[in-house]
Parts: C-alpha cells; structure tokens; sequence
C-alpha cells in the first residue's frame, strides 16, 4: 500500500504552485499518494487522508500545536515554511522557544538557508539535526525558466489588459497587511499575537502607523500619475490586504491597473520599474533582474526588510521617489549600478542555496521520512465521517467564495478544488 502524504496550502497567490510542483514529484517520482489542502484543514480532516507525512507552514497557532500533540506518533510532521519569518527571524526564539514544546514533535524543519544555526539559541526546542536546508521552492521558478513556462505570458497579459507590447508599465507591489488588521478587530488581533508568540505592543504600534503608510500611497500614486502620464501604473495588493479600500479610495483612471490575481512572477515579468517595500518581491526583482526602489512612505522604519535592505535604491520621500523614477525614465541608472554587488551578495545568501532544485531537495527528504513512517490503524468509521464533511463543507466554501467575496473583497486567497486540480495538471503536463 502506497504511503500518504498531505501537503497544506495557506496562499493561492504564492506556495500553491511551488506545493502543487511538490506533490507531483513526490506523486510521480517517489511513488506516493499525494494530497493538498487548505491551510488549516489539516487539523479539522487529516483522518480523512490517513497521512503518513503531513507538510505544513507552521504551527504557529495553539490550535496547531494542540494538533500536533494530539496526533499518532506515527504521523511525521514536517515544516515547509512559505516565509522566512518561520525560518531565521529574531523572532526565532519567540516561534520555537519559550513554551513552545511541541515542537520536540516535529520531525523536521526545511530551511530555507543553511546557515540557519546562526540563528540558533539553547532556548529553541526544535533539535537542531531535524533542521533541513533545502532552499526557497517558491523562488524556483524565478531561477529556472524552464519551470516558469506554467505561468501565463507576459505577452497574454499585455493583450489581456489592452495594452502595447510597448507600452512601458510600473507597478507598486503593496504590504499594508498590518493597516488591514488596525482596521479590524483590534482586540481580536491582540490575541492572535500573543497565541503566536510575538509582542502586541509592538506590532499594535506597527499597525497604526501602517494605516498613515497606506493613506500616504494613496496621495503618492495620484502624484505619480500626474508627472509620468504616458506610463501605465499596476496596483499589486498583498494577499492579506483589504482589496475593498483602494477599490474605495483610488479613483478610476485609464492608466491605473488594479491586478490582486496575478502571482508577483506573472506582474513582474510585465513590470519595466516596480516600487516595493523591502519585501520580499525586492528578491525575487533582483533574480529576475528587473529594476526597482524601494519605497516605505515616508516611514523608513516601520518596515525593516532586513533581508532586502540596500539591495535597491531608496527613497525616503515622495520627492525622492519622483527623482529616481526620472533618472530610471532618463537612462540614468547609476543608483541601481552602486547597488549590483550587493544585490548579487543577498540572493546568493539568502536564496542561493539549491537554487531552481528547492522544490526537488525538499521532496527528496520528504521521501525519505515517509519511507521511515510507520503505517497505523484509524477506526474506519472516523476516517469515513471525516472524508464526508472535508469534501462536503470544503465544496459548499468553494461554491460560495465564488460567489461573495470577504469582508476584505478577496473571491480567492485560499486555493479550491479547481485549483488544486489546475495547478497539478498544468505540472504533469510540464513534466510529461
């Protein structure tokens, strides 16, 4: 009998594809049954897929680590994390220290770096041999154009837009997830924190000045329409943002696009200069080797971005950003040629590491671990019951969040049937 595998997918907009890749070589090459779901569902349903491996983003939450204790040895549980923040931070200590003593029952962490001791303290519980670096598996297709070729073309999307192959586009990639939650329930967002082991003083602090943030890219993207009218100007929102506010607040104009359902690949590959926040779009920019500045409203220390930091040029005003973005229009491109050794530096350390094989290094000691697993025993009934309300209440989400979007105007953050379906059959074919 064919071991198990479940996979879990928090972003449609940024791990499906690279899980989805996963899960057919995993399928495919090392002769698994292989599944995918919702992050999250792997708590509520994994009876229902009696895995021997589970891969997951974390555990940050008490409910997962409630999970993790409450599950059968035999199950391994295996961290994959979508961002670093799970990886290297110097919240580190905050994720896998302090109380956190469930992570003595993961059974491996894949980094995405490996030097990932750097970083380590006494106070983590995670032992260190269960450290596995393997590399970023989402920057794999900006490394290997070879596997790129699954997104849509630069050349259908221009068409798609009603724009010329000629047509010069600059796009801001925005990260107002923190001015998203100060406007949600604040209390609420309190909790979620101290659940997950960070300081809600500061980040409540972070949150507010983050909505002053997000009101100063409203007045900069009317200001730079204005001084640059014949270029076209695309609004890339963070997954986690509320798309309903620029819907709100940014008037309509013929040379503003707003894109939420693009992967950044598919935006930055239409993109001549993006304006970014030291995020991790500076990285995958700079792989692709397409221009950018880096801009945070005014606010130069609200968004640290230490990964990213002095890799593009910045402007700390809105005059400064008016200014490199003439001096990019001119052909003066000095400010970002004083920055290509570095840029070189942080991609090498930071994503260098298995560089386009992330995904296959990450599959291969996923294997491995399932191959050790043992099989165990669940009362048929249960894993029957399960099965049914997994793909019943999952259907009837699906169905629904086609039709009404969230309280934040998003139809698709979270991946469906259809684009498990999708995304696995477009990489069989790829792979065939």
């Amino acid at each position: 009998m064919k071991k198990r595998i479940l996979i879990t997918v928090d972003h449609k907009w940024r791990d499906l594809p690279d899980r989805a890749y996963l899960a057919e070589i995993l399928s495919t090459k090392h002769n698994f049954k292989v599944y995918l779901a919702r992050d999250g569902d792997e708590v509520k349903y994994w009876r229902a897929f009696k895995p021997n491996v589970v891969v997951v983003n974390h555990i940050l939450e008490i409910h997962k680590r409630n999970w993790i204790k409450n599950l059968p040895q035999e199950v391994k549980v295996v961290i994959l994390p979508t961002e670093g923040i799970t990886a290297y931070t110097k919240d580190m200590v905050n994720i896998l220290g302090g109380d956190r003593e469930e992570y003595k029952l993961v059974r491996a962490l894949l980094s995405w770096v490996d030097f990932l001791e750097d970083y380590w303290s006494s106070d983590c519980f995670l032992p260190k041999e269960r450290i596995y670096p393997v590399g970023v598996p989402r920057f794999d297709f900006f490394f290997s154009p070879e596997k790129r070729i699954i997104f849509k073309k630069p050349e259908y999307l221009r068409k798609k837009m009603k724009l010329g192959q000629n047509t010069k586009i600059i796009t801001f990639f925005l990260n107002f997830v923190y001015a998203t939650a100060a406007s949600r329930n604040i209390e609420l967002w309190r909790k979620i924190l101290i659940r997950q082991g960070y300081d809600p003083k500061l980040h409540i602090e972070m949150a507010y000045k983050d909505l002053e943030a997000r009101e100063k890219f409203i007045i900069t993207i009317q200001e730079v329409i204005e001084h640059f009218p014949n270029y076209i100007f695309l609004i890339k929102p963070h997954p986690n943002e509320d798309f309903l506010f620029y819907k709100k607040r940014i008037k309509k104009h013929p040379h503003i696009r707003f894109i939420p359902n693009l992967y950044s690949i598919e935006a930055l590959l239409i993109s001549d200069l993006i304006i970014q926040r030291r995020c991790t779009t500076g990285l995958e920019s700079a792989i692709l080797d397409i221009p950018a500045i880096d801009y945070n409203y005014e606010l130069p220390d609200l968004y640290n971005g230490d990964l990213v930091e002095g890799i593009w040029p910045e402007a700390t005003s809105k005059e400064e950003l008016l200014d490199l973005i003439t001096k990019w229009e001119k052909g003066d491109l000095n400010p970002w040629f004083e920055c290509k050794e570095e840029r070189k530096r942080r991609i090498e350390k930071w994503c260098g590491f298995n560089k386009g094989k992330a995904i296959e290094k990450a599959a291969e000691i996923i294997s491995k671990i399932a191959e050790e697993a043992d099989y165990y025993h669940l009362d048929l009934f249960q894993i029957i019951k399960d099965k049914v309300r997994y793909y019943f209440v999952s259907s009837l989400k699906d169905v629904y969040r086609k039709i009404f979007p969230d309280r934040w105007g998003r139809y698709s953050k979270a991946p469906n049937f259809l684009d498990f379906w999708q995304w696995r059959r477009k990489i069989k074919i790829l792979n065939a």
